[in-house]
């Protein structure tokens, strides 16, 4: 098919390579080509149209190559495809090599081809439009960037260092390896993400110094902190540029980042360090100093400028001179000497002085230096460290006079001290001990033999045992013996000794005190026959109190016999009321006799043990009680809670019970209305807690502390023997009990009394 003049004309024109193809497959016959393919061809119309294009593909690209061969395939697919399917069809780059010119050279070339289908005015595929683009050099160019990439990938992937590139939002847009490894992510867990989201709190300080890079071609190189994916702190040192396009518009940010972490742990193990030392210093109050022997210049380290009250600052300005101000008057003559005599050994020396600082305070110095020489042995530098040890020497002074006092101490006490080594068999004896034991303190080396030399005969054997068994049971020994002097004298002391061990637990030796108790042991040999002898006394004056007013109560009983006979005889009223006064005193008598009869008998009587009916006890008092003038009117409000067996002395507890509650009638108010006594018991596992509560006269608070003393009565109050709350505390003491008062007069009283379960642990069902 032949195309019109004016079309063929513009079809010539087209830079690109075009041929036209009939669509008699398998030859597809040639029929019109532009130049551009003649020139692709390197060949002239009349040598291809009309013949088939494979024919002429083949003659043009006579190289028979592999991938020559696939690209004649692919090309007879590509125009079966365009007929069968009637649709255009790209074909795969192509590669192709040709002959240049007639030499024996060839080219490479590469053509992005595609086969469109051309269609007669029934819609049939006549002809096929082979066209045809050369992409030689844009391949060549596309093969050196890939080329150049792929050599620039290298380079990174095995940079030492880290490389980072973000875009102008800090999101990052490239890592290489060694930036994974050294945050420990992967590359795709860390595009995408800002540079931000990788540091610690620190991140905010950072952006605000990345944000200044908009004006800044070269970044600084910056230290600052990473957090690992595994939750390590690093440390990295950055380099860092901006990226521009070709329009000079601000892309990003490429970064070499270089883990500097073992060499920054290093420096701050350097500064730790270097404050570690300035601590120490300060701690052990030592400080350098060095001299230069030639200048006479000093410097001082930190601390020694504040041993010697003198700002830092000023060190340089230090001067041999300035240093002998601040030594103390009484020192500077021995100092002098001293220095003069280690530069003449050169060896370390070591000398003790004083020092006045400006504001007057006195310290005390101690100076260990030595001379440092040069080539020819000449002294150049003096070095040396400067330690205060006022406190020491201070605590030294205190120690010497602490030891004094002890001494004294000791010789007022008429206590010494002694330590034995059981590997030696020594014993050292202190001063006071010597002076005990009536020897020289000279000769306080002893031997634990010449120890038991000094013991009582009869007493040696037992002190022995009880050391010997000391040292089996490695516990500590306390016991009385007596000792005898060399002169004969006998003494007595008080001995008190406690083990030492090593570090495996094993008994190494002892020490103890020995004090003289002589004195105290005659008088408390003395106090012992004179308490035998109180004792006897007090038990028969107890027997005879109790056989007293035990015989006494038989002559009142008959009195109040009489008494009776007389009120019921009697009518003359004056004789009845001299008659109602005997039987008052009488009844007053009766009542003293009886308590003394009880106080008597609790101090002589060993306590009867039994499980108390706290209930019944309390209300048979009471119905004992309500006979009484004044108990009329008075409420008795009771309540016993005694879930808990209580065991106690039912007798002693009856006259604790009778007594607060006779005291609480006997005290009432005289009105009628509203008087009350109330009493409240609880029994817990410990004991028993009894309260008996009043709203009678009360009790001055000038008298409370001492309502239970013997005989204390208030004045005005005739009725009372002065002896019952004495002996309500005694039995309370005797049950193992406490008493208490609480009151506030002219609106009551309150008894409070605990007493303790005597058999705790017995079987409730008891």
């Amino acid at each position: 098919m032949a195309l019109p003049l004016k079309i063929d004309n513009i079809f010539q024109l087209v830079p690109t390579p075009n041929i036209v193809l009939l669509a008699d497959a398998p030859k597809f016959t040639i029929v019109t080509v532009n130049k551009a393919f003649l020139d692709l061809l390197q060949t002239s119309e009349k040598e291809v149209i009309g013949r088939g294009f494979f024919e002429v593909i083949l003659k043009s690209f006579p190289e028979n190559e592999k991938d020559q061969a696939n690209n004649i395939v692919n090309l007879k697919n590509s125009l079966e495809q365009v007929i069968a399917q009637e649709q255009p069809h790209k074909l795969a780059l192509q590669k192709f090599t040709i002959p240049v010119g007639q030499n024996v050279q060839s080219r490479v070339i590469y053509l992005d081809a595609q086969n469109i289908p051309i269609k007669d005015g029934h819609n049939n595929v006549t002809h096929i439009l082979h066209s045809v683009e050369d992409i030689t050099e844009n391949r060549i160019a596309q093969q050196a960037l890939e080329e150049s990439e792929k050599k620039y990938r290298q380079i990174v992937e095995t940079a030492r260092e880290g490389i980072w590139m973000v875009d102008k939002d800090y999101r990052t847009t490239f890592v290489n390896d060694k930036m994974c490894e050294i945050l420990e992510y992967s590359r795709e867990e860390m595009l995408g993400k800002k540079i931000f989201s990788f540091m610690d709190n620190e991140g905010k300080r950072i952006s605000a110094q990345l944000e200044q890079l908009e004006d800044k071609k070269i970044i600084e190189q910056i230290k600052f902190k990473y957090i690992t994916k595994t939750g390590k702190e690093i440390w990295t040192r950055i380099g860092a540029n901006q990226i521009f396009d070709h329009e000079n518009n601000l892309k990003g940010y490429i970064a070499m980042v270089t883990n500097i972490t073992t060499s920054k742990n290093a420096e701050e193990r350097l500064l730790q360090s270097e404050k570690k030392l300035k601590e120490a210093q300060q701690i052990a109050h030592l400080g350098n100093w060095e001299l230069n022997v030639i200048t006479q210049e000093l410097s001082f380290s930190e601390e020694t400028c504040r041993i010697y009250g003198i700002p830092p600052e000023e060190t340089h300005r230090l001067s041999f001179s300035d240093w002998l101000s601040f030594i103390h008057p009484h020192d500077i003559e021995e100092l002098k000497s001293g220095i003069k005599k280690a530069e003449k050994t050169l060896e370390e020396s070591i000398l003790n002085h004083r020092i006045i600082l400006k504001n007057g305070t006195t310290k005390y110095i101690q100076d260990k230096f030595r001379f440092i020489c040069d080539r020819q042995g000449k002294p150049i530098l003096v070095y040396g460290v400067c330690h205060d040890v006022t406190k020491s020497k201070k605590a030294e002074e205190k120690l010497q006079l602490s030891e004094t006092r002890l001494k004294e101490a000791q010789q007022i006490a008429n206590l010494g001290n002694f330590e034995l080594d059981f590997t030696t068999g020594e014993a050292f004896w202190s001063e006071e001990c010597c002076r005990i034991y009536g020897i020289s303190p000279t000769e306080n080396r002893q031997t634990h033999s010449t120890y038991f030399s000094f013991v009582h005969p009869e007493d040696r054997e037992q002190v022995m045992a009880t050391i010997n068994e000391s040292q089996k049971t490695l516990t500590d020994t306390v016991q009385n013996h007596r000792i005898l002097l060399k002169d004969g004298t006998v003494k007595y002391v008080y001995s008190k000794t406690k083990l030492q061990f090593d570090q495996n637990g094993k008994a190494i030796g002892l020490h103890g005190i020995n004090q003289d108790i002589t004195e105290a042991r005659k008088v408390e040999l003395f106090l012992d026959q004179q308490n035998k002898e109180l004792i006897k006394a007090n038990k028969e004056l107890d027997r005879f109190v109790y056989s007293a007013s035990h015989d006494l109560r038989s002559p009142l009983g008959s009195v109040m016999g009489l008494i009776s006979l007389i009120e019921e005889d009697c009518r003359e009223t004056e004789t009845l009321e001299h008659v109602k006064m005997i039987k008052t005193s009488v009844n007053r008598l009766d009542g003293f006799i009886r308590n003394i009869l009880n106080y008597s008998q609790n101090n002589r009587t060993e306590l009867d043990v039994e499980k108390v009916p706290i209930k019944n006890s309390i209300y048979d008092v009471v119905d004992s009680l309500r006979s009484m003038k004044k108990a009329k009117g008075i409420d008795f409000n009771i309540q016993v809670l005694d879930e808990q067996p209580f065991y106690s002395d039912s007798r002693r507890f009856n006259a604790i019970l009778e007594n607060l509650v006779s005291n609480a009638v006997k005290y009432h108010t005289d009105e009628e209305i509203d008087r009350y006594v109330k009493i409240t018991a609880i029994t817990e596992i410990e004991g028993l807690k009894l309260t008996i509560v009043d709203n009678g006269i009360g009790i001055s608070e000038v008298h409370q502390d001492k309502i239970f003393d013997m005989f204390f009565r208030i004045s005005g109050n005739s009725n009372s023997s002065g002896i019952g709350l004495y002996i309500v505390k005694k039995t309370v003491e005797k049950l193992n009990g406490t008493i208490e008062v609480e009151s506030k007069e002219g609106a009551g009283t309150t008894f409070i009394v605990t007493l303790k379960n005597l058999k705790i642990g017995r079987e409730n069902a008891a």
